[in-house]
């Protein structure tokens, strides 16, 4: 359990977990030296440390691998062994490898390029800069992840097109605690493979309840539906920058009537209840409710059907007039659910 009278730990990336891995690999081959430490250097130019769990040879290939320390952030790689393997080739330039446990891109529409191994540019970057301290002969750079198929299967990967593990990312280098920056960029790719492979409609959802609601009602792929938290406006702005404008937005009204009042970052540490707004446009229609119900959702259980889908349609009406205020999109749907994944209110054309 965290200690909630400290401050948060940070952690690092995978990115500088194989860095660090690569370091001492490179400095075995080259130098003949097991390091229990090394210093590597971050993308923002400073210096971190990182101790080295193993360091082995066999023939011409040397292998060392790190434990991954991921601070106080809730990481699924938290305590992964990342290790790299590096031998010298022929060729002169540095190539990578998925070794165990790390993916390989399947579908076009990411950062690298189909059949590439699915490690990011940044990382892609401190590997190179790390391989060219030691030499600048050619060298083959294998990263393996511990355990690192299962992983995978916890994140978004398979739906991304990445196959056979987890990928190797990290823009800082650091990963802190709880930072939205890894969910906001998980959704920035998930709309660019969504482009590339030609999808015209896209459906925003919140998560797995939203997901379940896009498949059942409109029968959509996986790469039409996009899971983007709380980062809507995230999604909404990356997804106008591809020139996506047909958009479906569905979730439950408790979350989407924050829209109204200015807020496209739905996370209560951000933005009001919904519950006031919600409560003054039922009475605006002359829908008597108790003035009991301490949530959205509680408010809607409460209402007659008439009534209950009478109040949403009014309430998807304004969430789809501030969508369109903000990014000027003109094909907007804003589709209402309970949370028994029944539809409320639809706006607009759902049709593909």
């Amino acid at each position: 359990m965290i200690d909630d009278t400290r401050p948060l730990r940070t952690g690092f990336t995978t990115g500088s977990c194989a860095t660090a891995a690569t370091a001492a690999a490179l400095d075995l081959l080259l130098n003949k030296q097991h390091r229990k430490q090394v210093d590597f250097i971050l993308p923002d130019g400073s210096t971190a440390a990182m101790d080295i769990i193993f360091s082995t040879t066999d023939n011409d290939i040397a292998t060392a691998g790190v434990r991954k320390f991921a601070g106080d952030d809730p990481d699924i790689t938290a305590g992964a062994l990342i290790s790299a393997s590096v031998r010298l080739n022929n060729l002169h330039d540095i190539r990578f490898f998925a070794g165990d446990g790390v993916g390989t891109i399947t579908r076009p529409g990411l950062q690298i390029p189909v059949g590439e191994p699915a490690i990011n540019p940044v990382p892609r970057r401190m590997l190179i800069e790390t391989a060219r301290k030691f030499t600048s002969r050619g060298i083959d750079i294998t990263l393996s992840v511990e355990n690192g198929k299962e992983l995978a299967a916890k994140t978004f990967n398979p739906r991304l097109g990445i196959v056979g593990g987890i990928s190797i990312i990290g823009t800082s280098g650091i990963v802190r605690p709880f930072s939205h920056e890894a969910i906001q960029e998980t959704v920035r790719i998930s709309i660019d493979v969504a482009a590339a492979a030609g999808v015209n409609k896209l459906i925003l959802v919140a998560g797995h309840y939203g997901m379940r609601a896009a498949k059942s009602f409109y029968n959509a792929a996986d790469n039409e539906i996009i899971e983007v938290s709380n980062e809507w406006d995230t999604a909404l702005i990356h997804a106008v920058k591809k020139n996506i404008t047909r958009l479906q937005i569905l979730s439950h009204p408790g979350k989407l009537v924050k829209f109204s009042l200015g807020y496209f970052n739905t996370h209560s540490k951000h933005s009001p209840s919904a519950l006031p707004l919600v409560q003054h446009t039922a009475r605006e229609l002359n829908i008597p409710i108790t003035g009991n119900s301490t949530t959205v959702e509680g408010l809607f259980q409460e209402l007659p059907e008439q009534d209950k889908f009478r109040l949403a349609g009014i309430l998807a009406a304004n969430i789809k007039q501030a969508v369109i205020d903000k990014y000027k999109l003109t094909s907007i749907t804003v589709t209402l659910i309970d949370m028994q994944n029944h539809i409320l209110a639809s706006t607009g054309d759902n049709s593909k």
